[in-house]
């Protein structure tokens, strides 16, 4: 549904002049006018205090495309849950004017979103657009109407990038020039804007995500493309190759230019800047830049852009990092506006922060989504427009503001009450060092609800991870002024366990130097368990010793299907002649190499528990993604069928079971669905993972289920492993076995107050079998 706020306010510090100026640019491509990542725009922010204000939004759907802005319409590839489409609004409000059925919806999968990736390009009345299947559309700007499209997957036989045809093409007077990573010459391949007509082509590695880029180099106009292997320059006129860098990049790379004659390119691990086009000489590497998606900007003799988490800015002429900052928490990429750099926040903040050199200074923020985004905020006629992962679409401006707001806020418990006293306090170290000597453990829990992180020590920016933030994710400690002294705080369920590391000065990870309490399977990381937390006395603390006790378990291996698994016959299997339950374990190696699960076996069958059953661990993986089929014939097929021909089996279904974790559940649910004659019980343990195709499937297999349903056991934690915008092992179980007892199959387990680690998953696996046994 279409809102809009507000009419556009003159933006701060502007008079008429200055307005034109800043309204002057349209932003019709990939990276802006210029593809750089600038708007040439003065006195937009002002030197004053800054407001940004929402002035329209909109919900119109899934996409990680770019947008673009032309002749005050704004462009927006989109999906709808049935097809892709190529929107036109009214830049100024969000009002509909028309929209361009693509195609089918170009589907998410392993934890993507539905709907297109490429950008769409405005060229005086007409707009370009690379649809994700890979046809490539040209219409009227004005209308919507096609003017012509060529099948680039069809006439070029190019190759469909695992997420989609994602790469934009890039204009140069009457030329369209597209990274086609087709057969033959037709890598990249220049087309007469007007008709289609093929000008030339040229060989090219495979493209991926990139996208060509015109630059003036050494005096003239040159296409660069970076492809899989290279990077090369091309006469945009006659498709000559100009120069050629050897350079494995990440897929989604933009090369960023830098003081006109030398060239940024980005890889998964480092940054090189070259010297062009004399000899493509390298200048500097740098390991900068990584672990995002996000392009960095050139400004002022200075780059940036995104080291993982952390916003960081390096000295252009030596590769030297100047500053880098842990607000604002990250961010796929960010655009230089009137010299400040515009960025959308992996917390769905915008924020307006100083380009400068000296430090990082935020100037704006403005809370706009729950959700971040991929595509990188636009500037255009005096608007910055965000997409989010939502499918939103947000309109911002600059605002008047004569002073910025505060917010005086009461503390609500005794830590916070300490904190708020340093303010006031004149020796806060010595205040400090007493609080810390009248705690009785690390880190202070608070009723058993509230976690106080606390460090104290040499250091610059200090961060927490853990289990109860998403995976990959840092949160910034807040640190208290003028001292070493560095706190986060974090609600907590009771009875609940927690793993979690410090990371110091954003590089060196640390386990907590106040709380001695570690991991029994990842010694690095410290582990927090509140009052109430415990686990069964059969899944006592490993300690690197087979359990005590003589009864003790043995392993011998079997072939299957050109493969080997191991297979535990417990202490007792050689001295009686009964047939034996069979359990298959998916991702076997994993089990026996880091959850020491036959130690846990043993302790099983030791207590009872076990209920004459033998355990298999297939060795080889590959049940992931597209291979699960496959990886499930294996398994129903050959490995079963091997073991009851080489041990004393039970050859009814209800004695057979398979169980994984994670994506390993997910192959395992598939596999007991599939394979029902073979398998009549399923135990899933934190299932889920970023896979939609495979999540699809399950539900269909659900769904339209005849015959005998196998039994499941779904287990899951509290606190597991989630991506934001992706995949959550706890909601995927969740859902999973609510589906399954809606049509009726026989469910048990459910959800335990822990973490999804080792640790658990034994706890986890060790409760399926007792209850089986039961």
């Amino acid at each position: 549904m279409l809102r809009t706020i507000r009419t556009l306010a003159i933006p701060l510090g502007m008079g008429l002049l200055a307005l034109q100026s800043a309204l002057a640019d349209d932003w019709c491509t990939w990276r802006g006018p210029h593809q750089d990542g600038h708007v040439v725009v003065d006195g937009y922010f002002g030197d004053g205090p800054i407001g940004l204000e929402l002035v329209w939004h909109q919900q119109i759907g899934a996409g990680y495309s770019g947008l673009a802005v032309s002749q005050g319409r704004l462009f927006v590839p989109y999906a709808d849950g049935q097809d892709d489409w190529l929107a036109a609004l009214d830049a100024r409000s969000g009002r509909p004017l028309w929209k361009f059925r693509i195609g089918p919806m170009y589907p998410a999968h392993d934890g993507g979103h539905d709907g297109p990736l490429s950008t769409p390009v405005a060229d005086k009345d007409r707009l370009y657009f690379l649809g994700p299947r890979g046809t490539l559309f040209v219409l009227d700007l004005a209308t919507g109407a096609t003017m012509w499209s060529v099948d680039l997957a069809q006439k070029y036989a190019a190759k469909t990038p695992f997420w989609g045809f994602c790469t934009t093409p890039a204009i140069n007077d009457d030329s369209l020039f597209v990274q086609v990573s087709g057969d033959s010459k037709n890598g990249i391949v220049a087309f007469d804007k007007a008709d289609g007509t093929v000008k030339w082509s040229q060989q090219l590695a495979a493209t991926d995500y990139r996208s060509p880029v015109l630059a003036q180099l050494d005096g003239k106009q040159q296409l660069v493309c970076c492809s899989q292997q290279e990077t090369c320059g091309f006469d945009p006129g006659t498709g000559e190759k100009l120069w050629t860098i050897p350079f494995v990049s990440a897929g989604e790379m933009t090369p960023v230019f830098v003081a006109g004659s030398q060239i940024l390119l980005t890889g998964r691990a480092e940054v090189q800047l070259y010297d062009l086009p004399s000899g493509s000489e390298r200048r500097w590497t740098a390991p900068e830049f990584r672990g995002t998606y996000g392009t960095p900007v050139f400004y002022k003799k200075h780059l940036y852009g995104f080291s993982r988490h952390a916003l960081t800015c390096v000295d252009a002429n030596s590769g030297q990092r100047v500053w880098r900052s842990r607000a604002p928490g990250g961010g796929k990429g960010q655009i230089v506006v009137d010299g400040h750099l515009v960025i959308f926040s992996v917390k769905g903040d915008l924020l307006v922060v100083k380009a400068t050199s000296e430090r990082y200074v935020e100037r704006a923020r403005l809370a706009l989504s729950s959700a971040d985004g991929y595509a990188s905020p636009i500037f255009a006629d005096g608007l910055i427009y965000v997409r989010d992962l939502n499918g939103k679409i947000f309109a911002v401006a600059a605002a008047n503001r004569s002073e910025l707001p505060t917010h005086d806020e009461e503390p609500e418990n005794d830590f916070e009450r300490f904190v708020a006293s340093l303010e006031i306090v004149e020796d806060k170290e010595q205040a400090i060092a007493a609080f810390l000597a009248e705690q009785d453990s690390f880190p202070i829990v608070a009723d058993d609800r509230l976690v106080h992180f606390v460090f104290r020590g040499s250091a610059k920016d200090v961060a927490v991870r853990g289990s109860m933030i998403a995976a990959g994710e840092e949160d910034a400690m807040r640190r208290v002024p003028g001292t070493d002294f560095f706190y986060r705080s974090y609600a907590i369920e009771p009875g609940a366990r927690w793993e979690y590391e410090y990371v110091v000065d954003f590089d060196r990870s640390i386990r907590d130097p106040l709380h001695g309490r570690t991991s029994p399977f990842d010694g690095s990381v410290s582990e927090l368990a509140t009052a109430g937390w415990s686990e069964p006395r059969w899944a006592a603390q490993y300690t690197g010793q087979k359990s005590t006790g003589q009864k003790r378990g043995r392993l011998q291996p079997v072939a299957y299907d050109g493969r080997t698994a191991q297979v535990y016959l417990p202490y007792e299997y050689d001295k009686t002649e009964e047939d034996y339950k069979l359990l298959v374990v998916a991702d076997g190696s994993g089990w026996m190499q880091e959850g020491a699960v036959l130690d846990l076996l043993d302790r099983l069958d030791q207590a009872g528990h076990l209920s004459r059953t033998i355990v298999a661990f297939p060795q080889h993986r590959g049940h992931g993604g597209s291979n699960t089929p496959t990886y499930a014939r294996q398994i129903a097929d050959k490995l079963v069928t091997s073991i009851d021909q080489n041990f004393r089996t039970q050859r009814q279904r209800e004695s057979r079971s398979i169980v994984g974790k994670r994506g390993a559940a997910v192959a395992a649910v598939y596999t007991a669905l599939r394979y029902p004659d073979v398998f009549g019980n399923c135990i899933a343990i934190s299932y889920g993972r970023a896979d939609t195709v495979r999540k699809r499937t399950i539900s269909d297999l659900i769904t339209n289920f005849q015959g005998d349903k196998p039994r499941f056991h779904i287990a899951w934690n509290r606190y597991e492993v989630w991506r934001p915008q992706s995949f959550h092992c706890r909601d995927q179980s969740r859902a999973l076995s609510r589906l399954l007892s809606h049509h009726e199959f026989d469910v048990t387990g459910g959800e335990r107050n822990d973490s999804a680690n080792w640790r658990s998953w034994r706890v986890l696996l060790g409760r399926a079998l007792v209850a089986e046994g039961e």
